[in-house]
Protein backbone atom coordinates (compact mmCIF):
# COMPACT_ATOMS: atom_id res chain seq x y z
CA UNK A 1 0.00 0.00 0.00
CA UNK A 2 1.30 3.08 -1.05
CA UNK A 3 2.11 6.23 1.86
CA UNK A 4 -0.66 8.66 0.94
CA UNK A 5 -3.54 5.52 0.31
CA UNK A 6 -2.03 4.87 4.25
CA UNK A 7 -2.69 8.31 5.62
CA UNK A 8 -5.89 8.84 3.38
CA UNK A 9 -7.61 5.49 5.24
CA UNK A 10 -5.86 6.78 8.58
CA UNK A 11 -7.15 10.14 8.28
CA UNK A 12 -10.94 8.24 7.11
CA UNK A 13 -10.64 6.34 10.05
CA UNK A 14 -10.16 9.06 13.05
CA UNK A 15 -13.15 10.72 11.00
CA UNK A 16 -15.29 7.70 11.92
CA UNK A 17 -14.06 7.25 15.59
CA UNK A 18 -15.05 10.79 15.98
CA UNK A 19 -18.75 10.39 13.92
CA UNK A 20 -19.00 7.62 16.46
CA UNK A 21 -17.61 9.17 19.49
CA UNK A 22 -14.51 7.08 19.71
CA UNK A 23 -13.19 3.82 19.43
CA UNK A 24 -15.44 1.96 22.19
CA UNK A 25 -18.63 3.25 20.65
CA UNK A 26 -17.36 2.67 16.94
CA UNK A 27 -16.21 -0.93 17.56
CA UNK A 28 -20.06 -1.41 19.21
CA UNK A 29 -21.31 -0.19 15.54
CA UNK A 30 -19.04 -2.43 14.28
CA UNK A 31 -20.71 -5.16 16.28
CA UNK A 32 -17.48 -6.32 17.63
CA UNK A 33 -16.09 -7.54 14.78
CA UNK A 34 -12.50 -6.26 14.87
CA UNK A 35 -10.28 -5.28 17.69
CA UNK A 36 -10.35 -2.06 19.50
CA UNK A 37 -6.86 -1.66 19.36
CA UNK A 38 -6.73 -1.82 15.57
CA UNK A 39 -8.97 0.77 15.24
CA UNK A 40 -6.61 3.26 17.23
CA UNK A 41 -3.35 1.91 14.87
CA UNK A 42 -5.43 2.43 11.60
CA UNK A 43 -6.07 5.84 12.79
CA UNK A 44 -3.08 6.59 14.09
CA UNK A 45 -1.26 4.79 10.80
CA UNK A 46 0.81 2.33 13.18
CA UNK A 47 -0.90 -0.44 10.77
CA UNK A 48 -2.58 -0.41 7.43
CA UNK A 49 -6.04 -0.89 6.64
CA UNK A 50 -6.12 -3.78 4.38
CA UNK A 51 -8.43 -3.45 1.21
CA UNK A 52 -10.68 -6.42 2.48
CA UNK A 53 -10.94 -4.79 6.20
CA UNK A 54 -11.63 -1.25 4.53
CA UNK A 55 -14.59 -2.75 2.21
CA UNK A 56 -15.89 -4.60 5.53
CA UNK A 57 -16.09 -1.82 7.23
CA UNK A 58 -17.70 0.20 4.58
CA UNK A 59 -20.15 -2.33 4.35
CA UNK A 60 -21.06 -2.09 8.07
CA UNK A 61 -21.25 1.28 8.45
CA UNK A 62 -23.36 1.30 5.39
CA UNK A 63 -21.08 3.90 3.69
CA UNK A 64 -20.59 4.02 -0.11
CA UNK A 65 -17.67 1.34 -1.85
CA UNK A 66 -13.82 2.96 -1.54
CA UNK A 67 -15.58 5.67 1.33
CA UNK A 68 -12.34 4.89 3.46
CA UNK A 69 -10.13 5.61 -0.17
CA UNK A 70 -11.05 9.28 -1.15
CA UNK A 71 -10.45 12.39 0.77
CA UNK A 72 -13.43 12.87 2.32
CA UNK A 73 -11.63 15.77 5.56
CA UNK A 74 -11.08 18.11 1.78
CA UNK A 75 -14.71 17.94 1.63
CA UNK A 76 -15.16 19.23 5.51
CA UNK A 77 -13.03 22.59 4.02
CA UNK A 78 -15.18 23.80 1.17
CA UNK A 79 -15.84 27.49 0.68
CA UNK A 80 -19.43 28.24 0.88
CA UNK A 81 -19.51 28.94 -2.89
CA UNK A 82 -18.28 25.23 -3.48
CA UNK A 83 -20.42 23.67 -0.45
CA UNK A 84 -23.48 25.92 -2.48
CA UNK A 85 -22.70 24.10 -5.48
CA UNK A 86 -22.04 20.20 -4.15
CA UNK A 87 -25.47 20.40 -2.73
CA UNK A 88 -27.25 21.85 -5.99
CA UNK A 89 -25.34 19.00 -7.88
CA UNK A 90 -26.07 16.20 -5.17
CA UNK A 91 -30.20 17.34 -5.61
CA UNK A 92 -29.58 17.29 -9.24
CA UNK A 93 -31.32 14.43 -11.88
CA UNK A 94 -29.18 11.98 -13.42
CA UNK A 95 -29.04 13.61 -16.78
CA UNK A 96 -27.91 16.97 -14.92
CA UNK A 97 -25.05 15.36 -13.24
CA UNK A 98 -24.06 13.60 -16.26
CA UNK A 99 -24.25 16.98 -18.30
CA UNK A 100 -22.06 18.44 -15.82
CA UNK A 101 -19.96 15.78 -16.22
CA UNK A 102 -19.00 16.46 -19.64
CA UNK A 103 -18.12 20.18 -19.24
CA UNK A 104 -15.65 18.80 -17.47
CA UNK A 105 -12.54 17.70 -18.89
CA UNK A 106 -11.33 13.89 -17.33
CA UNK A 107 -7.75 15.53 -16.22
CA UNK A 108 -9.40 17.56 -14.16
CA UNK A 109 -8.28 16.84 -10.27
CA UNK A 110 -9.17 17.79 -7.08
CA UNK A 111 -5.95 18.34 -5.35
CA UNK A 112 -4.78 21.68 -4.85
CA UNK A 113 -6.30 23.44 -2.05
CA UNK A 114 -7.10 27.32 -1.97
CA UNK A 115 -5.54 29.75 0.63
CA UNK A 116 -9.03 29.45 2.58
CA UNK A 117 -8.40 25.88 2.75
CA UNK A 118 -10.97 24.86 0.11
CA UNK A 119 -9.94 22.66 -2.37
CA UNK A 120 -10.17 23.47 -5.84
CA UNK A 121 -10.00 21.80 -9.15
CA UNK A 122 -6.65 21.94 -11.03
CA UNK A 123 -5.87 21.11 -14.46
CA UNK A 124 -3.38 18.39 -15.21
CA UNK A 125 -1.90 17.33 -18.58
CA UNK A 126 -1.85 13.47 -19.05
Amino acid sequence: MNADLKKIRGENMDLLRWQHGGNNRLQDALHDSLLPNYVSDWALRKRSLSDSTARLIEKKLGRPSNWFDRDNLKLLNLSQEDYDTVLLLLSSSPEEKAAVRTLLPKHCLLGDVRRDGAPQLRVVKV
